[in-house]
């Protein structure tokens, strides 16, 4: 038998935990274990509670108090009752392993679910173990240890100069053509930020700053002619009657102004042009990822690194060919 006197962090009091092992030897390994584990603050013994109800425990409780967006707190919520619960909820927390994870990542990908999904979910079963261990429920997150699913990386569609221009020009006898200016010139999104890295100053281009205005002209004349119906708000794109614009609608927007423009691609595209416009011109991928609000500059490898990689072997041919070896 182990046996280690703690003090008790929830009741302050001095005890004693026991452990029973069937040989000395691991007796004298539960002890050393023990006492590493008392040496670094965290729990003698994890919890033999299963991941259920922590994970139910979780949800009103930390989850809740994160200053995650709702949006987001709805999708942690719905997969951790799809994706989670249904295949490790009976395991206890104390013998969860990282092969324990893998094989649920196995079985997640075996039912068809994409590399993307499979990421969230272990994205939200680490932050769950990760209040586990500052709960002292556990003493490590096991799922931290785990390699993330990787994401195929995708060419980030955009459009071209010349697709800009029929864009511009089709959208002349809009109400969002200065929304269309912005998107292109700075890759600004319509909703609010998600991270702190989302709220950021950016520089405007003149292009832009004239959008702006004549947007805010728009606004102007769109105020007079609702009158007292106006809805007064913050935004700076808004309908006639003063009200910020659902995204839905501005991509049903997009979609019939692509149409009329003969281009091909989405309103997401006009993000992506900014951006892959900017990596094409050189801009390092640390300035881009800022201007982006990415939360870190991974994501902006993963999207934008194909454009980089093609500017540094221009670069590199430019270079030969400057050298008179090409």
């Amino acid at each position: 038998m182990a046996r280690v006197p703690y003090v008790d962090a929830a009741t302050g009091k001095r005890k004693l935990q026991r452990v029973t092992k069937r040989t000395r030897r691991e007796a004298l390994e539960a002890l050393r274990d023990m006492q590493r584990r008392r040496a670094g603050g965290k729990p003698l013994r994890d919890s033999t509670g299963t991941v259920a109800p922590w994970s139910q425990r979780w949800d009103p409780t930390s989850l809740a108090a994160s200053e995650r967006r709702e949006t987001t707190k709805m999708i942690y919520r719905t997969l951790a009752k799809t994706l989670i619960r249904p295949y490790l909820g009976g395991i206890r927390l104390d013998k969860l392993r990282p092969t324990d994870v893998e094989t649920w990542l196995a079985d997640l990908s075996a039912a068809g679910k994409s590399a993307s999904t499979r990421r969230q979910a272990l994205t939200i079963l680490r932050a769950m173990l990760d209040t586990a261990v500052r709960d002292g429920v556990v003493a490590t997150n096991v799922a931290a240890t785990v390699t993330r699913p990787t994401l195929r990386r995708a060419e980030a569609k955009h459009f071209d100069a010349s697709g800009v221009a029929a864009l511009v020009a089709a959208a002349q006898d809009d109400q969002l053509p200065p929304l269309l200016i912005t998107r292109t010139e700075h890759g600004l999104v319509i909703q609010p930020p998600k991270t702190a890295r989302g709220w950021r100053t950016m520089p405007l281009s003149a292009p832009v700053v004239a959008a702006l205005r004549a947007q805010r002209q728009q606004q102007r004349l769109d105020r007079l002619a609702a009158g007292i119906s106006w809805i007064a708000t913050d935004h700076v794109f808004t309908t006639t009657a003063g009200t910020p614009h659902a995204p839905r609608n501005i991509s049903r927007w997009f979609t019939a102004l692509a149409k009329r423009a003969g281009v091909e691609g989405s309103m997401h595209a006009t993000r992506n042009t900014a951006l892959s416009g900017m990596v094409n011109a050189g801009v390092p991928l640390a300035v881009v990822s800022r201007v982006a609000g990415h939360e870190s500059i991974n994501i902006t490898i993963d999207v934008y690194g194909h454009v980089s990689e093609q500017s540094a072997r221009d670069a590199v041919d430019a270079a030969v060919g400057a050298l008179g070896h090409g």
